[in-house]
């Protein structure tokens, strides 16, 4: 894994944003990537009794890859747009895979125009996974 060396508890870890509508979809991707030893944060690490966004912040300022999966519901989420601005203020990494067609607001394409991007739904799967494992690890 070529993730850039910012560590937590010692170990390079990708953090996921995704509209909690596609959890599904989201859900099976986490898992791929689990399965190929990728360390995953997403939302379901939030302690109880935590300060969630003190915890999702921590975590995403940590994170060696901001990787947002970009659906209608996630460009009209406050909560999905409030973690983007934070990963972007910080200059994370990130990496956008497109779930399905998705109209981007202008202050959504100005912010992520210039960063990388996968097409999910206009590949085949085999292709996709190729390239979100490429991109994850360039």
């Amino acid at each position: 894994m070529n993730l850039p060396n910012i560590k937590k508890n010692g170990e390079s870890f990708i953090f996921v944003s995704y509209s909690h509508v596609n959890s599904d979809v989201v859900g099976r991707e986490i898992s791929r990537l689990q399965e190929q030893k990728f360390k995953i944060w997403y939302d379901d690490r939030i302690s109880l009794g935590t300060k969630w966004r003190e915890e999702l912040a921590s975590s995403i300022l940590e994170c060696d890859l901001f990787l947002l999966f970009v659906s209608p519901d996630y460009v009209f989420s406050d909560h999905c747009q409030g973690e983007l601005h934070l990963a972007l203020e910080h200059q994370c990494p990130i990496l956008a895979v497109h779930l399905e067609p998705t109209e981007l607001t202008p202050g959504l394409k100005l912010a992520i125009g210039d960063r990388q991007h996968l097409f999910k739904y206009e590949m085949e799967e085999e292709t996709y996974q190729q390239q979100l494992l490429t991109g994850i690890t360039e």
